[in-house]
């Protein structure tokens, strides 16, 4: 399931107005949580053990709402004039499925299922442990090889670069096939988070 555009008879501000008129008074929670079923820490094997792993500055693979530089820049407290350095990249072996309104990402260990994203490089632990929380326990994080497009043209291969994926069974019902509308984000979903759009 993907996002639609929206219907040209109504925008999605107006049709999320009327669905919080119809909820009024009616206790709310936006965020998604995990199945019911038994832990998905228990279903998937590709799940990296953080907590066991001494910390090094480290390159992460983001996508989703993550590409958005004001969102990292927000989620770490950095001044707006230091920006996370985001490059183009690309992840291989991985496939793309929705979580609700959320994107999440599972391992398909074939070549050809290519996922487009950014890159940055995150220095201090502190950092990578907002991430998590941002994530989170929906989600894990697991290493993996990166294609890095950079200034030139060239293409860079990145090995040990982290991501965060579906820290479920790949089988779970609560996912589904789709893809993220990142200009849509940026256009009707950031302008409620930031007060803005980018120019």
């Amino acid at each position: 399931m993907t996002i639609d555009e929206p219907p040209t008879d109504s925008t999605p501000l107006q049709e999320e107005e009327e669905e919080e008129e119809k909820r009024e008074g009616e206790p709310q929670d936006t965020t998604p949580s995990p199945s019911p079923s038994p832990s998905p820490l228990t279903h998937n094997p590709w799940i990296s053990q953080s907590s066991q792993q001494q910390w090094e500055p480290t390159l992460l693979f983001v996508y989703g709402s993550l590409m958005d530089p004001d969102i990292i820049r927000a989620l770490l407290d950095l001044s707006p004039t230091d920006p996370p350095s985001l490059k183009p990249a690309r992840l291989r072996s991985f496939n793309m499925k929705m979580w609700s309104l959320y994107p999440t990402l599972i391992r398909t260990n074939d070549p050809q299922d290519i996922i487009d994203g950014k890159v940055f490089l995150i220095e201090e632990e502190v950092h990578f442990r907002r991430l998590e929380a941002y994530e989170t326990s929906a989600y894990t994080w697991c290493e993996c090889e990166v294609e890095v497009a950079l200034e030139d043209g060239v293409i860079e291969r990145k090995m040990g670069c982290r991501t965060f994926i579906w820290a479920g069974s790949p089988d779970d019902k609560d996912l589904v096939e789709g893809r993220f509308d990142f200009e849509r984000y940026l256009r009707y979903f950031k302008p409620k988070l930031f007060g803005k759009t980018d120019s």
